[in-house]
């Protein structure tokens, strides 16, 4: 087992953070890891990534060759398109759709959005949301930790112990913030892969993951997704998703279940029953 990861984000993200809970979690296994920083100036918000190589084998380069890189973490969507040449044809991108807008003219987000969806495996997450919903913004980067955590090389149960060992110091309620954003990035991660291969389509389940609320969502019934939407109000949902900003929709067409007026969110438990009646139709 051998796998090659880019972290990048910008300064005060929390990459090396990061970086340093996985080398923490890969020593809980016994597996033998390099890590280097090659970060700019951080303090003003410039480009900071880490390469972090992890295997059985011992590793004698620091640096992820071009071309060879298994996986891109990234807590800002346009440093993830900075480090593309990196990646292997099979890699993953994981990143946040939050942008860090540090730049004069800014390139248009939804372009950047659509260069990481032509990755061939992709798990995009409004990480900024799922942090202040876990009790601060400051906690994306474990919310990103947890997105990407069913695909690396260390337990999830490691991982829990080394962001709760890292956060303690700063109190207990730190390390349960931190441990709750890690869990709201998990579920986001599996609920847009499980859509992505139930073939929803990569712009319904981007639209539709900027919406959903957190919360655990039995894969079995995403089987059903599919059904759900290619009736007609395929095309009206897609819409007010892209569109709605907590205002309940007028249609009389739409459901209004469909939506938590306290949370400004898609209300998961109405799209459960609503999966289960579609599902007993002929």
């Amino acid at each position: 087992m051998k796998m090659d990861i880019v972290l990048a984000g910008v300064g005060g993200q929390g990459i090396l953070s990061m970086a340093y809970i996985l080398d923490r979690a890969a020593f809980k296994k016994g597996l033998y890891i390099k890590q280097v920083e090659v970060h700019g100036m951080s303090q003003r918000g410039g480009a900071v990534q880490s390469h972090l190589r992890i295997s059985e084998q011992p590793i004698f380069s620091d640096l992820i060759p071009q071309g060879k890189a298994d996986m891109l973490l990234s807590t800002e969507p346009l440093e993830a398109l900075r480090y593309l040449h990196l990646l292997s044809p099979e890699a993953r991108i994981i990143s946040s759709v939050c942008p860090v807008r540090n730049i004069p003219h800014y390139p248009d987000l939804q372009d950047i959005i659509a260069r990481m969806r032509a990755q061939k495996a992709h798990i995009l997450v409004d990480a900024e949301r799922l942090a202040r919903r876990a009790g601060s913004a400051r906690a994306q980067n474990m919310v990103m930790m947890g997105a990407a955590a069913p695909h690396l090389p260390v337990e999830v149960d490691d991982l829990h112990q080394s962001i709760a060992e890292a956060f303690s110091p700063k109190g207990e309620a730190i390390a349960r913030l931190n441990l709750l954003a890690f869990e709201y990035g998990k579920q986001a991660g599996e609920f847009y892969e499980g859509c992505i291969q139930q073939g929803i389509g990569a712009e319904f389940t981007y639209q539709l993951s900027l919406k959903i609320t957190p919360g655990p969502v039995p894969l079995q019934t995403i089987s059903h997704w599919k059904r759900v939407f290619q009736d007609d109000r395929r095309g009206l949902i897609l819409s007010i998703l892209r569109e709605y900003k907590g205002i309940i929709p007028s249609s009389p067409r739409f459901p209004k279940e469909l939506l938590s007026v306290k949370e400004g969110e898609l209300n998961m438990e109405f799209f459960q029953r609503l999966i289960k009646d579609h599902s007993r139709t002929p």
